[in-house]
């Protein structure tokens, strides 16, 4: 079902999803950075897709609620289970305190692959 489709099982399917939508979107950007020559693109390569799946994850913190409004949840299943976040509760825009640590714990996942990013790997 669609539906069910748009839940991610756990936290390293949430990072692959992210490479997988925007990772590579930070590895195009290298030659509009001015990044071509073979030897600086490899160095670049590990913080471009990190710089990627940052601002993905950020996105889909940004896009939570709406996202849940239509029936969508991008956080890891195995995560809200530890929390305690009810699946129903957050489709019906509840805000709850296992929720916001479930997203605290989302934007310290975020801020881990911007440090890898600037830290240049």
């Amino acid at each position: 079902d669609a539906v069910r489709a748009r839940r991610v099982a756990t936290g390293a399917d949430l990072e692959e999803y992210a490479y997988q939508v925007a990772g590579t979107v930070g590895l195009m950007l290298l030659p509009l950075l001015g990044v071509s020559e073979e030897e600086d693109v490899a160095a670049a390569r590990g913080p471009a897709i990190a710089l990627g799946q940052a601002i993905q994850l950020i996105n889909i913190l940004r896009d939570a609620r709406p996202d849940a409004a239509l029936g969508r949840i991008y956080l890891p299943r195995d995560e809200m289970a530890e929390r305690g976040v009810d699946e129903a509760a957050v489709l019906a825009l509840q805000c709850t305190p296992a929720y916001r640590g479930l997203v605290a714990h989302t934007a310290e996942r975020a801020e881990a692959f911007l440090g890898r990013a600037e830290r240049g790997g």
